[in-house]
């Protein structure tokens, strides 16, 4: 049987839908020979050389309706070449191809930057970027102010000392800080030295004393917030003993101060999730926590915010997205040093009633005070000699995040970092040879590059080892081109 056979030199993929474009540069009748398949004909060409059709790789015959690819070619004597075909199934049945429905397992030109890739391998080595900046409104110092809750003649409430130096000054007149001491005894105190411990015993035997109307001392890490200064008190009195100093009264009892800062994401598809990446924060005070990567995946940003409180120290903080404003965590500490000064860290039932102890305590803490410098060293020297102190540090309320008080010394500004995974190459690099995961129903219609289905069956006009070819080269990944 003489059919005509058109012959190609065309370089694709096996399992592609590519066809030749354009006029075939040869065409010739041959004879087809007999008990040959469609699906692999066999035929002779003759009075021909085997260089006239060495170089064609593929024919087409319109009789069959079908592409093949060129298996085999063969001289025989009489100038006649045997040619042996395998028919092309994706290309020869592409149109019906095209109209299938199927469920899309990978398709690479359409990328779907919210389906997580695991096909991708990981490598050990991370990257890292990272985004800081300082609260605008708050200094974090170890300096700190102090905060002085007292009753007194007009001194009643919660009152702010900017200078954490102060607190030192305010009970002058009731120390021996600026008295020289001659000796280290009774005996040698001058008589401006007698009069000063007079006025220390006034003060330790009346009820309005200074130490007992303080009710609670302790410093705050940072510098105090314009909004928390209230009015300025001068001459302030402590119980009914004018300390000569200056100080304001807490105006706004807790302060907030607020940064936003950029997520430093490094990609914006898949990888910009829990699978490949992960987000820690570090908040002063607070220390390092670790962010929710997936509830962030579609935010660009995060507000830091804290409260301050000026009343014990305690310190709030909340974390929200910049798209949602949903409140991603939270947390809470407290950060007050307390000072050991105040009736709040006094145990009465410690005070001796011998006049001869508390003279002997009260000796020993001038003598004591030009060793250990100021009146917290001054109260250190006497808790031991008139039992005032439960302790030095008294009930103390620093504790949680870092530390408490301890932690402004170290970092003073809010950190972001992602980790994220390193891949062996980039998905777009990638897709092109696996395409994109893509769990979705969808047709063939229009599609072009990778595409993989799954438990799809191709029922055309082809014979059932066609069609099962088809099918199986569906479900495990061809090219539509």
């Amino acid at each position: 049987m003489a059919i005509t056979v058109e012959f190609f030199n065309f370089s694709k993929r096996k399992n592609s839908t590519a066809i030749p474009t354009g006029a075939a540069p040869k065409t010739a009748s041959v004879l087809l020979k007999d008990d040959c398949s469609l699906e692999s004909p066999v035929f002779e060409i003759h009075s021909a050389t085997i260089a006239e059709f060495a170089i064609y790789n593929y024919v087409h015959i319109s009789d069959f309706g079908r592409y093949y690819f060129v298996e085999e070619r063969t001289y025989k004597t009489g100038s006649v070449i045997v040619i042996r075909c395998n028919v092309d199934v994706l290309a020869s049945f592409k149109t019906a191809i095209q109209a299938q429905t199927g469920v899309f397992i990978e398709y690479s030109s359409a990328p779907t930057a919210n389906i997580i890739d695991g096909r991708m391998q990981r490598l050990t080595v991370p990257v890292v970027t990272e985004s800081y900046l300082a609260l605008p409104n708050t200094t974090f110092t170890e300096n700190g102010c102090v905060i002085l809750s007292t009753t007194g003649n007009k001194c009643t409430g919660t009152f702010i000392l900017a200078n954490a130096g102060h607190i030192y000054n305010l009970l002058d007149g009731i120390d021996w800080t600026t008295t020289t001491v001659a000796g280290t005894t009774i005996e040698d105190i001058t008589l401006n030295g007698f009069q000063r411990m007079c006025d220390v015993m006034e003060q330790f035997f009346t009820k309005d004393s200074a130490s007992r109307n303080i009710r609670n001392a302790f410093t705050l890490p940072w510098v105090v917030h314009h909004s928390a200064i209230g009015s300025q008190v001068n001459n302030y009195v402590i119980g009914s003993f004018p300390t000569g100093e200056t100080v304001y009264k807490v105006a706004d009892k807790v302060v907030t101060d607020s940064v936003t800062i950029n997520i430093p994401w490094q990609q914006s598809d898949w990888r910009r999730s829990a699978a490949n990446c992960q987000l820690f924060m570090y908040a002063p005070l607070f220390g390092v926590m670790t962010l929710p990567v997936d509830q962030l995946i579609n935010d660009s940003s995060v507000t830091i915010q804290y409260a301050f409180s000026y009343e014990n120290g305690d310190v709030a903080l909340t974390v929200k997205s910049s798209g949602s404003d949903q409140i991603i965590t939270t947390a809470s500490t407290n950060v007050a040093s307390p000072v050991g000064v105040g009736a709040s860290n006094i145990s009465s039932g410690k005070v001796t009633s011998s006049a001869t102890s508390i003279i002997s305590g009260i000796a020993t803490m001038a003598i004591a005070d030009t060793a250990s410098g100021g009146f917290a060293g001054l109260l250190a020297a006497a808790a031991g000699g008139i039992g005032l102190t439960d302790a030095l540090g008294g009930q103390t309320l620093s504790g949680g995040g870092l530390g408490g008080f301890a932690s402004a010394a170290l970092d003073k500004v809010c950190h972001i970092w992602c980790v994220g995974s390193q891949l062996s190459d980039t998905p777009a690099n990638m897709a092109g040879a696996f395409g994109y995961p893509n769990f979705c129903v969808g047709s063939l219609a229009g599609k072009t590059g990778y595409v993989k289905l799954r438990n799809s069956t191709f029922n055309g006009a082809g014979s059932s080892v066609e069609n099962d070819a088809i099918t199986a080269y569906m479900n495990q990944g061809f090219y539509i081109e």
